[in-house]
This record gives C-alpha cells, sequence and structure tokens, in this order.
C-alpha cells in the first residue's frame, strides 16, 4: 500500500518536496517514507512513475485496518499493491 500525495510527489520526473507522514498509531508493519522505499515502490507500479509519500505494508488484517482507518481520517489516498518484486526488495 502507498499512501500517494497524487501529481504533486512528481515535478517533471523528479521528487518533489512533500509534508513529513508519520506512521499511523497502532500500525506494525514496515512504514518508510525514506527516497530509495518510494522509489522502489513507485518502479514496479505501472506507466505512471508518481513518488507516494510512504510505503506501508500491513502485516495482517488489523493493520489493514489501521491503515485504512487512519487514512480515511487524515485524507490521505491509499493506493494498494500485491507483494510484488518490487516490494519485496523495500523489506529487504
Amino acid at each position: 500500500m502507498s499512501a500517494l500525495h497524487g501529481a504533486a510527489c512528481q515535478a517533471n520526473n523528479r521528487a518533489v518536496s512533500l509534508p513529513p507522514v508519520r506512521v499511523p498509531p497502532r500500525f506494525r508493519g514496515p512504514f518508510r517514507t525514506d527516497d530509495h522505499a518510494r522509489a522502489l515502490y513507485s518502479e514496479g507500479a505501472g506507466i505512471y512513475r508518481v513518488l507516494p509519500a510512504a510505503v506501508a505494508v500491513p502485516q495482517d488484517v488489523d493493520d489493514l485496518v489501521t491503515l485504512v482507518r487512519w487514512a480515511r481520517k487524515s485524507g490521505m489516498p491509499l493506493a494498494p499493491r500485491r507483494r510484488s518484486r518490487a516490494v519485496r526488495r523495500i523489506l529487504a
């Protein structure tokens, strides 16, 4: 899953400054905001290279519910992804 800031994440194929994104309370899975994790996620996200504000990988259903509630409350959009090679590299 990715917390996206939409088109504001990208300007002329370069990352732009984003406001800090904090890990949702009670979220236990990996939650990364570093450039490396964001770039790996966007590399495998399809033809449109939109850099997410963060990459979150829920550990279980409770983590997923926590993440969805946090996104709804904060107004942060989510882009779900299956566990791909890019996501496995983020976790490595």
